[in-house]
C-alpha cells in the first residue's frame, strides 16, 4: 500500500489560485457587476425620485394652504380686471402676456414672478430641503411654478374658488432632476401637452375645468431665466418635455 506524502499534499494546497482560476473569478465578478450595478443605480434613482416627489407634494400642500389663508382674508371681494381691488396672493395678480389690450383689460395673462413675495419666501423656508441655509438659499428648489384660475376678466369660466385653487404645479428640485408636474389631479413626469393646456392662452383644454385660463406664479427660480416683461422664462420652460 502506498504511503501518502502529507507534506506534498499540503504544498499543493498552499499554491492558491492558478492564473486561469483567477481569470474565471474575475469574469464572474464582472458579470455580477454588470447585472447588479445598474440595478443598484436604478434603485438609487427611484429612491431619489420618490423623495423629490414627496417634496413636491409637500410644497404644493403648503402653497395651497397659503392660498386658502388668503381667501379667508379677501373672500369673494376679489374684483377681476386690470386693477383688482384685492388680489389673490399679492400685487401683480393680472399681468399682460403681450402688450395688446382690449378696452383697458388685458387679453391674456402672463407668468408672475412671485419669488420675493413674503408668502412665497415663507413656503420655501418651511421646506425640509432648506437644511438651515435660509439666508443663502442654497437648497431652494431649482424651480417651482403653480397655476390657479386666472383673475383676468375675460376668464369667465373661473369662479372665486378657482382663483384660490391650484390646478397646475411644476416642481424641479435640482438642475439635473426629473421635472414633476401636477395636472388634472395626478402627478406625472411629462409636461402637459398643448392639447391639455394651450401654451398661448394658458387655457385648460381637457377635464372638468375645460375652458378655464390659468394664472401662473413662479415662487422659486434658479434657472437664470426671469420673466421681466418678456418670454425669457417661458421659452426655457417650453424646452422641457
Amino acid at each position: 500500500m502506498k504511503t501518502i506524502n502529507k507534506k506534498k499534499i499540503n504544498r499543493k494546497n498552499d499554491r492558491g489560485f492558478t492564473l486561469v482560476e483567477l481569470i474565471v473569478v474575475l469574469v464572474i465578478l464582472a458579470i455580477l457587476a454588470a447585472i447588479l450595478v445598474p440595478a443598484l443605480l436604478g434603485y438609487i434613482d427611484r429612491a431619489k425620485e420618490k423623495k423629490e416627489l414627496l417634496h413636491a407634494k409637500n410644497c404644493m400642500t403648503m402653497t395651497q394652504a397659503a392660498l386658502s389663508e388668503q381667501y379667508a382674508i379677501t373672500g369673494d371681494s376679489l374684483t377681476p380686471g386690470l386693477q383688482p381691488s384685492n388680489t389673490v396672493i399679492g400685487a401683480g395678480n393680472v399681468k399682460p402676456k403681450t402688450n395688446s389690450t382690449t378696452g383697458g383689460v388685458y387679453t391674456d395673462n402672463g407668468s408672475v414672478n412671485a419669488t420675493e413675495m413674503p408668502w412665497a419666501v415663507k413656503i420655501l423656508e418651511s421646506l425640509d430641503i432648506k437644511k438651515g441655509e435660509v439666508k443663502e438659499n442654497k437648497n431652494d428648489p431649482y424651480c417651482i411654478m403653480f397655476g390657479v384660475g386666472s383673475n383676468v376678466s375675460a376668464n369667465t369660466n373661473a369662479n372665486i374658488h378657482d382663483k384660490y385653487t391650484i390646478y397646475f404645479f411644476f416642481y424641479m428640485e435640482k438642475k439635473d432632476s426629473t421635472p414633476l408636474w401636477y395636472f388634472n389631479g395626478t402627478w406625472r413626469t411629462t409636461k402637459p401637452s398643448g392639447d391639455e393646456i394651450d401654451p398661448n392662452t394658458n387655457e385648460i383644454k381637457t377635464g372638468d375645468k375645460t375652458g378655464m385660463k390659468l394664472q401662473y406664479y413662479i415662487i422659486s427660480n434658479k434657472t437664470g431665466k426671469y420673466p421681466a416683461g418678456d418670454s425669457n422664462f417661458m421659452n426655457w420652460y417650453k424646452t422641457l418635455k
